[in-house]
C-alpha cells in the first residue's frame, strides 16, 4: 500500500516536473522548482488545517480566564472539572485536537518526500544541482540546509504553538518543546538528501508566510 502511494507520488512529481521543464528547459532550475510548486500545492490542499488550527489557539488563549476559573473552582474534582472544560470547548464549538492537527501531519508528509525523492529516477540517475547545492541526491556540503532547518522550524513552531500568557510554566514549556523539536529535525536534515532539506526548509517558510497573512486575517475578522 505504502509503495503503491510512492510510486503515484514519483509519476506526479515527474508529470509536475514535466510541465515546469516545458516552460523553463533547464533541468537543474526545474527540479528545484518543481519541489518548491509541489510544497505551494500540499500547503493549498492543507490551508483549511491551518485556518482551524489558528483559529483553535486564538479562542483557546481567550478562554484561558474561563480555564482558570473552572480548574480553580472544581480543584478538589478532577472529573466535574474535566466535564466543565469539555463544555466550555463546546459552548465555543472548538476541537483543541484541531489545533495539533497541521503540526502532526507535517512529519509523516515529511517522510513520505523523504522515500518519494530517495526513489525519484530523475534526480539519481542525473547529476542535479540547484542554488548553492551541487547534488540534490547528496547531502548538503556545506549545511546551510540544517542551519535554516532549524532557523525556519523554529519561527514556524513560535507562530504555531499556543502562548499561554497566563502560564509561565506552560509558556516555557512550549518554548522548551519548539527549539527542541527544530534542533531534532536540523539533525534529521543533515543525514538526508538535499531534495529533502530543500523541502523541509522551503515548507517553513510558506508555513511562516500562511501563517503570518491568517493570524493577520484572524486578527481583522476579531476587531471586526
Amino acid at each position: 500500500m505504502f509503495d503503491s502511494i510512492i510510486n503515484l507520488l514519483i509519476k506526479g512529481f515527474e508529470g509536475l516536473h514535466n510541465l515546469v521543464f516545458k516552460v523553463i528547459p533547464n533541468v537543474n532550475l526545474s527540479y528545484g522548482l518543481t519541489i518548491i510548486l509541489a510544497i505551494i500545492i500540499i500547503k493549498l490542499i492543507t490551508l483549511p488545517l491551518n485556518i482551524k488550527q489558528v483559529k483553535t489557539t486564538k479562542i483557546l488563549q481567550k478562554i484561558q480566564p474561563e480555564m482558570k476559573k473552572i480548574q480553580a473552582k472544581y480543584k478538589s474534582d478532577p472529573q466535574k472539572q474535566q466535564q466543565q472544560i469539555l463544555q466550555l470547548y463546546k459552548d465555543y464549538k472548538i476541537n483543541p485536537l484541531s489545533g495539533c492537527l497541521p503540526s502532526l501531519i507535517q512529519l509523516p508528509i515529511l517522510l513520505i518526500f523523504f522515500q518519494l525523492f530517495l526513489r525519484l529516477p530523475g534526480i539519481h540517475e542525473n547529476t542535479i544541482s540547484f542554488l548553492w547545492i551541487p547534488n540534490l541526491a547528496a547531502k548538503d556540503p556545506y549545511f546551510i540546509l540544517p542551519i535554516l532547518a532549524v532557523l525556519t522550524g523554529y519561527l514556524q513552531g513560535k507562530l504555531s504553538i499556543p502562548v499561554s500568557e497566563d502560564n509561565e510554566a506552560q509558556a516555557q514549556q512550549n518554548r522548551v518543546m519548539n527549539i527542541v523539536l527544530s534542533v531534532m529535525l536540523g539533525v534529521f536534515t543533515i543525514s538526508v538528501s538535499s531534495a529533502v532539506g530543500i523541502y523541509y526548509v522551503f515548507s517553513n517558510i510558506i508555513s511562516i508566510i500562511v501563517s503570518l497573512v491568517i493570524n493577520k486575517v484572524v486578527l481583522k475578522e476579531d476587531k471586526a
